[in-house]
């Protein structure tokens, strides 16, 4: 748990690393110390430990991650949404050059019929997204 190592090391305890065994037996977490940690230092990392809360953590950690999910959708979902204007605003041109690359095993009349139905579609498209 980073929360727990850098509300020890904030302090200014000398510590080297934590180990956290079972999140409700604390009595399998770990400090490693530093050579040069005090006495003091050592007991008040106790204190720390003791009040260190890993119910509000984790709810921490969970409010972040999804946070972190809906950026990700939110970030997908513009990708998509810059797709689909990008391909409403192709030319021509650009929808001839697409079927003829996309369906390259088509028969020149499937193709000359696709290129219709997506300018077709497009032109439709453009009506009700624009």
């Amino acid at each position: 748990m980073n929360q727990l190592h850098n509300a020890l090391t904030a302090t200014g305890i000398p510590i080297t690393g934590i180990s956290i065994g079972r999140k409700d037996d604390r009595l399998t977490w770990r400090i490693d110390f530093a050579p040069d940690a005090t006495d003091e230092q050592k007991s008040q990392a106790a204190q720390i430990v003791a009040a260190f809360d890993v119910a509000a953590v984790e709810a921490e950690e969970a409010i972040l991650l999804a946070r972190m999910e809906a950026d990700a959708a939110e970030e997908q979902q513009a990708k998509i949404d810059a797709q689909i204007q990008a391909d409403l605003n192709m030319t021509p041109a650009e929808v001839n050059s697409t079927v003829d690359t996309l369906f390259a095993g088509f028969t020149g009349p499937q193709r000359t019929f696709l290129k219709r139905l997506v300018r077709m579609v497009l032109a439709e498209a453009r009506k009700v997204l624009r």
